[in-house]
C-alpha cells in the first residue's frame, strides 16, 4: 500500500490491515472433510510495518495448507488464491510466491499396507509395544507422491515438538538408533 502518517493520512489502505483481512479469509475456509483424508492450514509468520504512527506500506506472511488427498489440495489452493485476491483493489497490491510444495500420497493403499505389515512388527519387537500408524506430513510425502510406500518413524522420545521448549530425552536415542537401523535393514532385505 502507499502508506502514510497515521494521523494526517488516516483512512488510506494499511498493508497490515489488508494482510489481517487475508488471514481472516484463510481462517474462514471450510476444511474439506473427505473420508480417509486429513487437510490442514496454518499462518506461521507475519511481519510488517514501520512504527506506531505510520500506516504500514508493506506486510508479509508465511502460510500453508496440507492434505493427504490431491482433490483436497486443489480445493485448498483455489481457496487460498481467492483469499489473496479478495483484498486486491486500487492502492492494494498483493504478491503471492510459492516457497515450497509438499505433495500428497499417491501410493495404492494395498501397497502401503503390505509395506507396513513387513516393517511395523520389526519395530514393535525393538520397542516392546504396539505401534500406531497415523497420517502426518513428513519427508515421506515425496516417495508417497511417487507411488513408493514409506513410513516415517520417530527415533527419540521427547516433548513439545516444534516449540521453543522442545525437549529430546537423550536416553531414548539408543533405542532410536536401533529403530533406524532395524528399519533400514528390513527395507533393504525386502528390496523396497
Amino acid at each position: 500500500t502507499e502508506g502514510g502518517h497515521s494521523f494526517q493520512d488516516f483512512g488510506k489502505p494499511n498493508a497490515i490491515v489488508e494482510l489481517a483481512n487475508i488471514v481472516h479469509a484463510l481462517q474462514a475456509i471450510p476444511i474439506p472433510q473427505k473420508d480417509g483424508a486429513r487437510t490442514t492450514q496454518n499462518v506461521g509468520n507475519i511481519e510488517g510495518g514501520t512504527s506506531v504512527n505510520t500506516i504500514a506500506q508493506s506486510a508479509s506472511m508465511l502460510c500453508e495448507y496440507r492434505s493427504t488427498d490431491w482433490e483436497c489440495m486443489e480445493y485448498m489452493k483455489e481457496r487460498f488464491l481467492a483469499a489473496f485476491d479478495s483484498v486486491k483493489r486500487d492502492g492494494v497490491e498483493v504478491e503471492v510466491k510459492m516457497v515450497g510444495n509438499r505433495p500428497c500420497n499417491r501410493t495404492p493403499r494395498e501397497k502401503q499396507e503390505a509395506f507396513k505389515a513387513v516393517l511395523v512388527p520389526k519395530l514393535e519387537a525393538v520397542t516392546g509395544c504396539a505401534w500406531r500408524c497415523i497420517s502426518a506430513s513428513t519427508d515421506c510425502n515425496i516417495p508417497l507422491s511417487l507411488g513408493i510406500p514409506a513410513l516415517c518413524i520417530g527415533v527419540y522420545d521427547g516433548e513439545g515438538m516444534h516449540k521453543r521448549e522442545e525437549i529430546v530425552y537423550k536416553a531414548s536415542l539408543t533405542t532410536g538408533l536401533e529403530l533406524g537401523l532395524t528399519a533400514a535393514l528390513t527395507v533393504t532385505a525386502k528390496g523396497e
